[in-house]
Formats: C-alpha cells, sequence, structure tokens
C-alpha cells in the first residue's frame, strides 16, 4: 500500500536486520542506533516546528521547534513502550503536521490584527492542543473498541485528496519560510517577476536532497543534509566568510524570540486567555487534525507491515498514539503518531527491541533542552527546503502516482477534494469526497447484479419428489411459477429493476396464454433494504395481485427476520423460511388448479401398473410385503445395509441426513406413488440418509432376496423393474442438471 509519511519509503536495497546481538554489545548497537535516529528525529522536528510557527507566528519559532522536538521525544519513548512494533518511533510527522500548520496560520490569521503578537501565539497554542486531544480520544477509542477495520472503510480518493491538500500546504508553507512573505504576498512578488533569493536557495536544497536521497539510497541522507550545509553556512560567519548578523538581517535564521517569550507555545495560556469563539469557528480543522493522524497510522502501519514482512496490530497502535497525544495534550505539544521511515529506519539499523528507541525519544528530550541554539544549525532555506522535499514528496505519491491506480472519475475527484480543501478549508473537501463517494457507491450498487439467478419450476423443483404424473404436469406448467433469487442490499433503484423483472414476467405468460400462477422473490442472500424498496415490494404485491399472481417471500428463517428487509410488504404477500418450502407451496397450488388430484390413493398394483407392463406389475406386487408407518416411526436408519428398496402407496416420508456435531438435515421428500432407496439397493452402498414418516405412510418393501427370486422366476418382470429405477433416477438425473445450469 502506498503510504505517507515524512520521507520517501525505504529502500528495498537496505540490509535488513541482522541476528540479535547479546550482553553489551547488543546494548551498545541498540544505543547507537537509537542516537542515529534521534539525530534523524531531530532534523525533521526542526523544520515541523518552523512551519507550524511561520507568518504571524515566526518571532515565537524557536518555542515552536522546541515543542516539536520535544514532542517527538515524548511519543518516542510511549510508542517504544506500548505499541505492538518493538521497534516503533514516532512523533510529529508530514500529514498531520500539514494541517496542523494551516491550522495554527488560520488561527493567527484570524487573530485581530491590534492584538498582541502574544494573542496570536495563545489563540494558535490552545488550537493546536485542542487538536491534540482531539486526536487522542479518537485514537484511543478506535483501538479501545477496535474500529480499525471500520476507518480502513474511508474512500480512498477522499484519503489522496486529502494527503494531496497536505502536500500543498507544506509546499506552501516552505515557501512562506524561507521568503518570509505570506502566499498572497509571494505571489504578488513572483508576478512581478523577482523571486526571493532565499526561495530560490530551499529550492536548490530541495533538488540536492532529492539527489541525493537518489545516490544514497537512505533516509540519513536528508538530516545529514541539512546539518553539514546549514553547520558550513552558520560557520561561515564566525569564520569570516560572511559579516556578522548577515544571515539574521537577511532572514536566514529564525527571529529571536522576545524576551521573556514562552519557552513552549503553550506556555502563553499562563499569560493570556484565548479567544474560545474563534477556536469554535476552527473546530472542523481542529478535528480534521485527528482525522488525518488516524489515516496516516493505518496508512504507516500498512506500510511498515510490508517493509518488515510481517504483522502490525492496528488496533494497538491506535491506543499506543492515543496514549502519546494523551501525553502531549498534557505538556501543550503538536499531534503525533507512528512514523513508517523512521520505524522503518529502526529495523534496517538492527534494533533488537524497544531500547533503540528509548535511547532516540529520551535523546531527543534532551535536544529539546538546546532549543534556540540547535535552531540555529538549520537556517530558514534548507529548512523550507526539506519542507518542500517533503511535500513535493507528497503531491508526486498523492497526485502524479495516483494518476495510473484511479479511475478517471476518482482521480477527478482526488483533484477535486485537494482544490476545495485548499481554497476553502479541510471540512469543505472531506464533505465533498464523503457526498462523492456516498453518490458513487450509490452509483455502483445500482450496476451491481441484484439478481442472483430467474428461473422457473421447469429448472427448478422443490425437495419433494412427487408421482411421475404430477412431476410431468408440473414441468410441463413450470413456466407459471416464477423464482427470483435476490442479494445484496435493496434501495430504490434496485427494488424498481426488480419490478421490471416480475412485470416483464407477467406480461411474457400474459402474452403466451399461460398467465403466470405465483412469483417467488427469495432473499437468502438479501443483506438489507431501505424504506424506499420497503414500498417498492409493497408495489409489487399490489401489482401480483392485480394480475391474479401469487407472490411469495422466501429466505427469512427465523421469526420477525423479513421486518427488517420488507416491513409492511410482509402483509401483502405469503412468507417462509426457505426457497424450498416456498416452492412446495406454490407447486401444491399449481397442482390444484390445473385439476391433478393430490389426494388419490391409488392401490400399488394399479399405480405400478401405470409405470411398467401390467403382468410384470402384477409379478412384482406378490413379492413385496405391505406395513402401515405411523408418524415418525423410522423406516430405515442411516449407515445400515442397503438390503430393500421402498414404495410409498401413500403418505408422506422424509430422508434425513444425521450428522454427530449438527441437527439433522432434511434432504428431500417423498409422496405417494414415490420410490425410495432404490440407489444404494442397486450400487449395494450403505444408507446414505434415514427415512422417516412425516404422516401415516403405507410402505411395501422389495428385499434383495426378493430380487433374486424375481430374476431367476421372473426376469422379464425384473428387467420392468430395473428400467422403472433407471427411469426415475434418469428423471432426478435430468432434473439435476437443469438445476445446476439455472444456478450458474
Amino acid at each position: 500500500m502506498t503510504h505517507a509519511s515524512n520521507s520517501s519509503p525505504p529502500s528495498k536495497a537496505t540490509p535488513r536486520p541482522q541476528p540479535a546481538r547479546q550482553g553489551v554489545a547488543g546494548a551498545a548497537h541498540d544505543a547507537s542506533a537509537g542516537l542515529i535516529l534521534a539525530f534523524v528525529t531531530f532534523a525533521y522536528s526542526l523544520g515541523f516546528g518552523a512551519l507550524v510557527f511561520s507568518g504571524r507566528l515566526a518571532p515565537f519559532a524557536e518555542a515552536g521547534v522546541t515543542a516539536a522536538v520535544l514532542s517527538a521525544g515524548v511519543a518516542t519513548l510511549l510508542l517504544a513502550t506500548a505499541s505492538s512494533f518493538r521497534r516503533a518511533v514516532g512523533g510529529p510527522d508530514t500529514p498531520v503536521i500539514a494541517v496542523a500548520a494551516a491550522l495554527a496560520a488560520g488561527v493567527a490569521a484570524a487573530t485581530p490584527a491590534e492584538a498582541p503578537p502574544l494573542q496570536a501565539l495563545a489563540n494558535a497554542a490552545a488550537a493546536l492542543t485542542a487538536a491534540t486531544a482531539a486526536a487522542s480520544l479518537l485514537l484511543g477509542l478506535a483501538g479501545a473498541y477496535r474500529l480499525a477495520s471500520v476507518l480502513r472503510f474511508i474512500p480512498f480518493p477522499v484519503v489522496a485528496g486529502f494527503l494531496a491538500a497536505s502536500g500543498c500546504f507544506l509546499v506552501s508553507g516552505a515557501a512562506s519560510i524561507a521568503s518570509g512573505l505570506t502566499a498572497a504576498e509571494l505571489l504578488e512578488t513572483l508576478r512581478a517577476g523577482a523571486a526571493p533569493l532565499a526561495l530560490l536557495a530551499a529550492l536548490a536544497f530541495a533538488f540536492a536532497l532529492v539527489v541525493a536521497r537518489a545516490l544514497l539510497g537512505s533516509a540519513f541522507a536528508a538530516p545529514a543534509l541539512v546539518f553539514s550545509l546549514g553547520g558550513a553556512l552558520v560557520a561561515a560567519e564566525p569564520l569570516g566568510f560572511i559579516a556578522p548578523g548577515a544571515l539574521r538581517d537577511a532572514g536566514w535564521l529564525l527571529p529571536r524570540m522576545p524576551d521573556g517569550g514562552p519557552v513552549l507555545p503553550a506556555a502563553a495560556l499562563f499569560e493570556v486567555r484565548p479567544d474560545v469563539d474563534l477556536l469554535l469557528s476552527f473546530a472542523p480543522e481542529i478535528l480534521a487534525v485527528a482525522g488525518v493522524a488516524a489515516m496516516a497510522i493505518l496508512l504507516n502501519a500498512a506500510g511498515l507491515e510490508a517493509h518488515i514482512r510481517a504483522d502490525i496490530d492496528a488496533d494497538r497502535e491506535f491506543l499506543a498514539s492515543g496514549l502519546a497525544n494523551a501525553a502531549l495534550t498534557a505538556m501543550g505539544g503538536l499531534a503525533s503518531n507512528l512514523s513508517l521511515n523512521r520505524s522503518a529506519m529502526n529495523a534496517d539499523l538492527g534494533g533488537r527491541g524497544r531500547t533503540s528507541g528509548l535511547v532516540a525519544g529520551a535523546a531527543c528530550c534532551l535536544l529539546a533542552l538546546a532549543g534556540p541554539w540547535a535552531a540555529d544549525l538549520a537556517p530558514t532555506p534548507i529548512l523550507a527546503g526539506m519542507i518542500l522535499y517533503m511535500g513535493f514528496g507528497m503531491l508526486r505519491r498523492w497526485l502524479w502516482e495516483a494518476a495510473r491506480r484511479f479511475s478517471i472519475g476518482e482521480y477527478l475527484l482526488v483533484l477535486a477534494i485537494c482544490a476545495l480543501i485548499v481554497r476553502y478549508g479541510y471540512l469543505s473537501g472531506v464533505a465533498l469526497g464523503l457526498v462523492a463517494a456516498c453518490v458513487s457507491f450509490a452509483i455502483a450498487c445500482a450496476r451491481a447484479p441484484f439478481l442472483r439467478q430467474s428461473m422457473s419450476r421447469r429448472d427448478y423443483a422443490s425437495y419433494v419428489d412427487r408421482p411421475s404424473d404430477h412431476e410431468r404436469l408440473l414441468r410441463a406448467e413450470g413456466e407459471r411459477i416464477r423464482i427470483f433469487r435476490l442479494q445484496g442490499f435493496l434501495f430504490f433503484g434496485v427494488s424498481a429493476r426488480i419490478a421490471d423483472q416480475v412485470r416483464a414476467a407477467l406480461a411474457q405468460g400474459a402474452a403466451e396464454n399461460r398467465p403466470v400462477a405465483a412469483v417467488i422473490l427469495d432473499f437468502r442472500a438479501v443483506t438489507g433494504a431501505d424504506s424506499s424498496a420497503r414500498f417498492g415490494m409493497t408495489r409489487l404485491a399490489e401489482q401480483c395481485a392485480a394480475e391474479g399472481a401469487r407472490l411469495v417471500f422466501t429466505g427469512f428463517p427465523r421469526q420477525g427476520a423479513g421486518d427488517r428487509v420488507l416491513g409492511p410488504a410482509l402483509a401483502e404477500a405469503e412468507v417462509f423460511a426457505t426457497l424450498e418450502q416456498g416452492l412446495e407451496a406454490c407447486e401444491d397450488a399449481l397442482l390444484d388448479a390445473l385439476g391433478a388430484d393430490r389426494a388419490r390413493r391409488a392401490a400399488v398394483g394399479a399405480w405400478l401398473a401405470e409405470e411398467m407392463p401390467p403382468a410384470a406389475a402384477q409379478v412384482l406386487v406378490a413379492r413385496l410385503t405391505c406395513a402401515e408407518v405411523p408418524p415418525q416411526e423410522l423406516i430405515c436408519r442411516q449407515g445400515a445395509p442397503s438390503d430393500s428398496m421402498f414404495f410409498i402407496a401413500y403418505g408422506r416420508v422424509s430422508i434425513f441426513y444425521l450428522s454427530s456435531d449438527a441437527p439433522p438435515l432434511r434432504l428431500r421428500t417423498a409422496l405417494g406413488r414415490t420410490v425410495v432407496g432404490e440407489a444404494g439397493f442397486f450400487t449395494g452402498a450403505p444408507r446414505g440418509a434415514s427415512v422417516i414418516a412425516d404422516e401415516k405412510a403405507e410402505v411395501w418393501t422389495l428385499t434383495r432376496e426378493a430380487l433374486e427370486r424375481l430374476k431367476s422366476d421372473d426376469p422379464a418382470a425384473a428387467l420392468a423393474l430395473e428400467e422403472l429405477v433407471i427411469r426415475t433416477l434418469a428423471d432426478r438425473l435430468t432434473l439435476a442438471n437443469r438445476e445446476v445450469a439455472a444456478l450458474q
């Protein structure tokens, strides 16, 4: 999965972690890995702090840098302790910082111009602290209630548009840091044909980072280049290459904080009361920070899984990040989350476990004490260049590379969300994304096949073996029972398409002078329905009634299960637990309408004389033994030898498959004038199922000994019997083949 982090993904050429070292040597290795991670984290945190506290907040950038470095240290300490990945490293990360920077800039700009600078800082610090608290609450609840899988259902174009907009904010913020101008002022300057030298230097440094990363293939390239070039530039003053104070006068170093200024931005809250009404107006942006933190954790965890080739518990990552943000809320820090690249770098450096992360976190906390001195190590063009590098990286991943992964419609949605967020803020962009995603989902659902199968009784029969004359009649008139097996979620568009299918079937039956007697809608594979679909089902019931067709709903095995799907429509139709039960009732009704005598009790001799030569039937009946079986009496048992077959003269019996770990499963039902047990009888296999009388039945039995005597005494009668069995099995096989074809 494509991931969002503060630099490019770790190179696949990076060597995999070596086997864990033991004792003092292993601890020393973990400590050295932790110090390297602290160096990398420190470099990125400098840029993050400068970005968030830029523009009107630039006089307090040193306090912002201290807050960013301290936030990274505290978050790494807690993630190293609580994360499911033992080598986890965290802190402020690219997507979250982009949103936080936009939030801080917006709050500062909305603070009245005549208000003192400390008021703008207090408002921004309060908004950032509220965002960190919101992130703590959202991530903690998501982890506690195991909602990671739910959050994965956020439409991916919305995520891509969100992160692309974050990349735009990074680029815009970096340009403002380098030039010292607002976005509007910088545009006017560029239109006038002038480009600030610091901005050109930032662009050059960003390009140098791209080249260094391509050549070295390591995440360590960026911080190494930051401190080497920054240190060389800063050292140029004492060495006499640059006039003393020239860098700060030119705006190439972060401005010094006013005397007595707060060490951390949140300390301003002890001196100035924030504007609560102003903060409430930025509630959507505050919540956006928490939402981006959640998305970043999901994306980074997925990327980390691919890198280390192991599973990561996303719910636990939410809990760990929620805990870290709770601690950061108490100290007024910046919202933080699991970092992909720094965690992957820890694994590549060979960190054995949590020690390297603990060392890195502790080292960052100590470096935070260096505050103003540390900020001078990275001049603003270099910090801006690093942020430009990260911003262009996000735009490359979420706009350029996304063009190959999305359809045209999805990519246009990504562009629209990105543009709307940049122009009007995160709330508008997310609202557009969710609305567009819902509309797209509804259209996709409407286009999705709602009909699993459409068939008739000719193609699909109930699980009832009927007399051969009844079966022939049902097969001939089978088109008068129409079956529609539905699937998915039913809403207005789908219910209208169902009604069209039913109307077409009714019209076809009327045109062929064979009116449809029953319409069966099977809901077994339906997941739910909205109110419009329920209304549509009610109208469909009225339409079937007007055409004289019986409407049957099936697939509701539990009492009341159909209420949530059909509601009032249930009162307009007959409801059965299974399709087979509903189809059986429709078969019975059709036979009655066609004048078939379902109650006829023909003598076994008369019945067999209809199925085979009368002389052979008379000889066969003489070899049969008759018994009246009371209801619930066992006729044969599953697993017993198949030493007899049964002719059901009248009554009703059912064939059950018995299992030791499940309730009995009804396979089929046989009515009068049908044969049972013939397959095992002729193959010699043990009984595959048990046969039980549902009601009083007259059963005639042919034993294997009787069959052998019949073969020797009257071979013609035995041959006629075998032809009867073959014809019965062939009819059942033909119907089974048609059912298989209909269910494809």
